[in-house]
């Protein structure tokens, strides 16, 4: 491997394999120090120096089924046409901020920590998370917050919670009744979170389900 896989590919030990195929879209973001004086020009924003020295957050993703590339930047922004970059020469990385790894495997949460995280927020959290662990759901952090799939290798979405601006999971549990389309998944909101998941989309669809507001 070289240099530069250890250290932002693999950032922290953890990250995806130059090469490897992603089973499932994947991020990183992380404190870096900038190396040395350097100037970039986004097609459709004004030029940026970062100076060396200079502590800056910046974030390496990449998609489901899309080979991990060498050359991978780090930016603020996945979209290039408007946000400054750094090449990994020009790095240290400080701190990982937040990772989501390229396999499920890997992503999958321990019940406990999801227990830890929900039940300052939602009564009857340890029990709700005992009986998705003992379903065989997977429990993992996405772009939308703290997704549940059904068991592998189906992993069909069927409900998460979003956290708040601050990180917390105060927001309700939202049921995923139609998974996919322009806007995202159709959702419906609830009250409590359910023990039995893939019953609440269920009996959720049959209702009529709405999106979640």
């Amino acid at each position: 491997m070289t240099r530069q896989d250890d250290r932002v590919v693999r950032v922290g030990g953890v990250g995806p394999v130059v090469g490897s195929v992603p089973e499932r879209p994947w991020h990183v973001r992380a404190r870096l120090r900038v190396l040395r004086n350097h100037t970039v020009a986004p097609w459709e924003s004004a030029a940026r120096t970062f100076r060396q020295g200079e502590v800056v957050v910046m974030g390496l993703s990449g998609k489901a089924g899309q080979a991990v590339r060498e050359r991978t930047s780090w930016t603020s922004n996945p979209d290039v046409g408007v946000s400054p970059w750094l090449w990994p020469e020009d790095v240290e990385v400080l701190e990982v901020l937040e990772y989501q790894p390229p396999t499920w495997a890997e992503a999958a949460l321990d019940p406990e920590a999801v227990t830890a995280a929900l039940a300052p927020h939602h009564e009857g959290a340890a029990e709700a998370v005992a009986a998705w662990s003992a379903a065989g759901l997977h429990l993992a952090y996405e772009y939308l917050g703290l997704v549940l799939r059904t068991p592998a290798p189906d992993l069909g979405r069927i409900g998460y919670l979003r956290r708040d601006h601050h990180g917390r999971h105060t927001r309700p549990y939202e049921v995923v009744v139609a998974d996919g389309g322009p806007w995202g998944p159709d959702t419906v909101e609830l009250s409590v979170l359910p023990v039995d998941p893939v019953a609440a989309v269920e009996r959720a669809r049959r209702e009529g389900g709405r999106r979640a507001r």
